[in-house]
């Protein structure tokens, strides 16, 4: 019967657990695994077996789950959460960022406390300030009530260094603009623009030194922010 779906996806099973769990170092026989409710138990056994020897098995672990019967959309997000959740715990931050961003495109919120974390997280190669801004604009898409405050607050806190850093790099050609300007003339609207540029980089950074850690500043910006 090569057109059975019932009798291909029994077909799957025994597969998944003849072969794919035995590789990932679980071993269970039909009647364990006929017993457990949730098949979501096992693929969790599958994931903490592959990662005890420090190499998280992505691509085996969701091919388990599709095995034993988690094929649709939804199925496969909670598992990729889980993976992202268990290579952030490993120090695989690079495999749980990868992970999120796909999650994230699918908007799948559950992700949102991960994604809060990665973004407020120590420097780490691929982590840029535009990346961290996105990630806690989608933490704050779907995080409860009492994370909003302290996720609005570090989301300005990067906006703002990013607009610093933006701005100084753009008013660092004045420094050299004589120079520039016997190489390349420039317009007066472009001079002009540089000379704005280094004004308010003066002005932020200014402020942001003097005010950054006043309680009344801060609760100005908070309010602005709401």
């Amino acid at each position: 019967m090569p057109d059975s779906k019932a009798i291909a996806a029994e077909m799957d099973v025994i597969d998944a657990i003849t072969v794919k769990l035995p590789a990932l170092g679980v071993s269970l026989i039909p009647m364990q695994v006929k017993q457990v409710k949730d098949p979501m138990e096992i693929v969790k056994k599958a994931l903490i077996s592959s990662s005890s020897d420090g190499n998280l098995r992505v691509e085996a672990v969701l091919d388990i789950a599709r095995s034993l019967g988690m094929n649709n959309d939804e199925n496969i997000a909670v598992v990729e959460e889980m993976i992202a959740r268990e290579a952030a715990a490993s120090g695989k931050i690079s495999l749980a960022l990868d992970l999120c961003l796909q999650l994230m495109k699918r908007g799948h919120g559950p992700i949102w406390d991960l994604c809060s974390a990665l973004a407020r997280g120590p420097e780490v190669e691929g982590i840029t300030l535009q990346l961290r801004k996105e990630l806690l604009g989608f933490a704050l898409s779907y995080c409860d009530e009492v994370s909003v405050w302290q996720l609005l607050n570090t989301w300005k806190q990067i906006d703002l260094y990013k607009r610093c850093i933006e701005i100084k790099e753009s008013a660092s050609l004045e420094g050299s603009l004589d120079t520039f300007n016997a190489k390349i003339p420039l317009d007066e609207d472009e001079v002009q623009t540089m000379e704005e540029g280094n004004k308010l980089l003066c002005i932020v950074t200014r402020e942001f030194n003097q005010d950054a850690e006043n309680e009344t500043f801060l609760l100005k910006e908070r309010k602005k922010i709401l």
